[in-house]
């Protein structure tokens, strides 16, 4: 197996496993999103600014990720599935399919 097809198959298989958690525990599994990506863009940001890094700024931005950013985004995108557009199909192979 080429370097090139074992990597998409990894990334296939990373997908997978994510969306199994998410159906899991869709909570838990976006709070940890949430926390990741705010750790990723906040990092990105100061090493993109040239100042020293603040370790202790990264820290209270995936605190806010993990305790408020990840389950307000669970509940309100909750709400939105729910009343806006509520038969439209939420999931990418469903949504593809359809087309």
């Amino acid at each position: 197996m080429s370097a090139a097809a074992s990597s998409r198959n990894l990334g296939a298989r990373l997908w997978s496993s994510y969306n199994r958690q998410l159906d899991a525990r869709p909570l838990v599994t976006k709070s940890f999103t949430s926390f990741f990506g705010f750790i990723v863009g906040d990092g990105v940001a100061q090493v993109a600014s040239g100042e020293k890094y603040d370790y202790w700024r990264t820290a209270r931005f995936a605190t806010y990720g993990i305790l408020v950013h990840g389950p307000l985004s669970h509940v309100w995108y909750g709400i939105l599935d729910k009343n806006v557009m509520p038969r439209t199909p939420k999931r990418c192979g469903r949504l593809c399919s359809s087309v």
